[in-house]
């Protein structure tokens, strides 16, 4: 990663009269954890994770293979000031191709590429990127967002970490477990770009709960991903543009990807008390190394055995960098296989192409509590496929009751939603019950996000009046002075009052409707 504020406690390097910042992870990890303070300490999982690590070398051993490759869903959001698309901070998209392009080189050791290495200790860490082809909603995307920063009222550029979490990324942020959100944006302090770890993963040197098995992913939910200065995210050796040289070449993504997949810098982050990285085939070191020399052994490392100035989580120079060790890789591996905002990514629908025909059920706002009574419930479908419906048949039961069929019919878009009544749902007796629905299509190959549940109490007798008022009702009239009851279906249930003596021996009056 790359950053930059605190001089007397940060590594800078200076390339002509700017100053930058390689990586702001860990300063960003800080930031976080001064807003959860509960959050465990770097070091505390390792000891969870070791014998996972140990099963793998043991797989990989066997099989000469460390699995199958996963394939994770990247949106990428441009944070621009009104730019045209190509130009400045909105960058062009041959950029964000180019840097997709390059994360898979690097992740994969592509032979012919920048980012294949000779030395035996780097490794395919199986683990590729590819833009997603669905958004949120299901609707086709090519995985790029444009934010114009002048429509939403945001601050102008350049952007601190505390406001790209604070207020860009909630407003932005895609589900980050069915997506990895990359910010491109211009960010202040030199720094080239930081990233959030995962979270109860059981490694290490990450957040969590309390360590596999039981995890916790729902802290910073609406941060987790990667931000990157927009003129180091691309490739000046493709076809992308307006990028600065020494880092031009893609690996500041490369580098805080890998913090988000669990990785630490080479040197444990501790300088000069040659921590560990909790990797055992990446040599140990004092500090950072810059520029492509491998500076004098240290920590251990020997003439034989030098500094790993190749390795993606140094500080090295775009052009020097080359490798992931074995290491590195099954600890990014255990990572997306343990945790739980990681895993999901693997199983993701988002690079499933939206369908010609696919509909989707994506809310029954109902009251939760009814009177007895037959009803007809809400239900909100969206066409999630390309071709405009005509028809939607939505099938529903009540607790584990027989499936019944209704048909919403009209005219519906891709994109677009509808509400659509359920009539003659039968709640005439008191009780609780698990309402399930889901559109039917035959067509649809797709059914993710069909279905959608919701609870509803049936009451017998008072219905229970949820309500914040802070003004009392003692000593007014019934209804009070500027209320209306309306009544549309002219029947028997109203407002009645109700008096009681509360425990401080004073009456007290309350609304209830009566059934």
């Amino acid at each position: 990663m790359r950053y930059l504020p605190l001089l007397g406690l940060l590594p800078l390097y200076v390339w002509g009269q700017q100053r930058w910042i390689r990586c702001g992870t860990m300063q960003h990890d800080s930031l976080m954890r001064a807003l959860y303070p509960d959050w465990p300490r770097l070091e505390e999982y390792e000891p969870l994770i070791l014998e996972k690590v140990r099963q793998l070398k043991a797989q990989a051993q066997v099989a000469r293979t460390i699995g199958g490759v996963y394939r994770i869903p990247v949106v990428v959001h441009v944070i621009h000031n009104g730019e045209a698309v190509g130009t400045g901070r909105n960058i062009p998209t041959q950029n964000i191709l180019d840097q997709i392009a390059v994360l898979n080189e690097d992740f994969r050791r592509m032979a012919g590429t920048p980012g294949w290495s000779n030395d035996p200790r780097s490794a395919d860490t199986q683990i590729e990127f590819v833009l997603a082809k669905r958004d949120p909603s299901g609707n086709p995307t090519t995985g790029i967002v444009r934010w114009n920063r002048n429509a939403y009222g945001w601050n102008a550029p350049p952007y601190t970490s505390a406001y790209m979490d604070g207020t860009i990324k909630p407003a932005t942020i895609w589900d980050p477990d069915r997506y990895l959100n990359i910010w491109v944006a211009d960010l202040s302090g030199g720094v080239l770009g930081y990233a959030q770890f995962p979270d109860a993963s059981g490694l290490l040197g990450l957040p969590g709960d309390q360590g596999m098995g039981a995890p916790n992913c729902s802290q910073a939910a609406n941060t987790d991903g990667v931000v990157i200065l927009y003129s180091a995210f691309g490739s000046a050796a493709k076809s992308s543009t307006g990028l600065t040289a020494p880092y031009h070449l893609g690996r500041t993504t490369t580098h805080e990807v890998g913090h988000w997949l669990g990785l630490r810098h080479v040197w444990g982050d501790q300088q000069p008390n040659c921590a560990d990285d909790f990797c055992d085939d990446t040599p140990m070191g004092d500090g950072p190394l810059y520029e492509c020399a491998a500076g004098a052994p240290s920590c251990g490392a020997t003439a034989a055995q030098p500094r790993m100035v190749e390795n993606y989580m140094e500080y090295s120079d775009d052009a020097c960098m080359n490798l992931f060790t074995q290491d590195q890789a099954l600890r990014m591996r255990v990572v997306l296989e343990y945790c739980p905002r990681r895993r999901s990514l693997i199983t993701s629908p988002a690079l499933v192409p939206p369908t010609t025909t696919d509909a989707s059920l994506i809310d029954l706002p109902l009251p939760q509590d009814l009177c007895p009574g037959t009803y007809t419930l809400t239900a909100v479908l969206r066409n999630t496929g390309t071709s405009t419906l005509t028809s939607i048949p939505v099938a529903y039961r009540l607790n584990s009751g027989p499936w019944q069929t209704q048909t919403w019919t009209g005219t519906l878009a891709g994109g677009a939603t509808t509400t659509f009544g359920l009539s003659g749902i039968d709640l005439t007796t008191p009780g609780e019950y698990l309402l399930t629905a889901c559109t039917n299509l035959a067509s649809d190959p797709d059914r993710t996000e069909d279905t959608t549940t919701t609870r509803i109490v049936v009451h017998n007798g008072f219905y229970p009046l949820y309500e914040t008022f802070e003004a009392g009702w003692e000593g007014r009239p019934i209804p009070p002075n500027l209320w209306r009851v309306v009544d549309p279906n002219n029947d028997c249930f109203t407002w009645r009052p109700a008096h009681c003596v509360g425990s401080g021996g004073q009456r007290t009056t309350a609304l209830f409707v009566n059934c």
